[in-house]
C-alpha cells in the first residue's frame, strides 16, 4: 500500500462578529491536531491496555479443559474480534473504526478551512465589486477581465 500524502493543514482563525451572539468559535488547527494526533495516541494507550488483558485472557484458556477450554477459547476469538474491529491490527491499524473516526476529523477540518477560504473570496469579490459600483465605475471595467453583466431592464 503506498504511503498516504501528507495532509494540509488547516489555518482559519477563530471567527467573531460584532454582536456575540453571532460568535463562531472554532479553531480548524486545533481540531485538525485532535484528528492527527489526539485520537490516535488515546487509541495507542488503549490498545496497550488491551494487550495485556488479551495475553492474560489467552494465558487463562491454556489451563482450561474439556468444554470449558472451548468456551475460553470462542470468548478468545470474540474479544480479537471485537478489538480488530475498533482497532485495526497492528499491520493496518487504519482499518479500525477509531482510527477512521480520527481520520475523519481531520477530513473535517480540512473541508471546513477550504470552505471558510472560498466564502471569504466570493464575500471580498462581491464587495470589491459594490464598491466599484457606489465609486461610479462599471464592473469589470478595473482591467482584471471580469465580464459585465447585462443591465436589468424592466418590462
Amino acid at each position: 500500500m503506498p504511503s498516504p500524502k501528507p495532509a494540509p493543514v488547516p489555518t482559519a482563525a477563530t471567527y467573531s462578529a460584532a454582536n456575540p451572539e453571532a460568535d463562531l468559535n472554532m479553531d480548524l488547527h486545533w481540531m485538525w491536531m485532535i484528528g492527527k494526533s489526539q485520537i490516535t495516541d488515546y487509541v495507542d494507550d488503549l490498545v496497550q491496555a488491551l494487550d495485556k488483558i488479551s495475553a492474560a485472557l489467552q494465558s487463562i484458556e491454556l489451563n482450561w479443559v474439556g468444554d470449558s477450554q472451548q468456551q475460553a477459547a470462542d470468548i478468545n476469538h470474540r474479544w480479537e474480534s471485537c478489538a480488530t474491529s475498533l482497532f485495526g491490527t497492528k499491520k493496518n491499524p487504519e482499518l479500525g473504526v477509531l482510527n477512521r473516526l480520527g481520520a475523519g476529523i481531520q477530513g473535517a477540518a480540512i473541508n471546513y478551512d477550504e470552505t471558510e477560504k472560498q466564502l471569504v473570496a466570493m464575500w471580498q469579490q462581491y464587495l470589491d465589486l459594490l464598491n466599484q459600483l457606489l465609486a461610479g465605475s462599471q464592473p469589470g471595467s478595473s482591467g482584471d477581465g471580469g465580464q459585465q453583466s447585462p443591465p436589468i431592464v424592466e418590462v
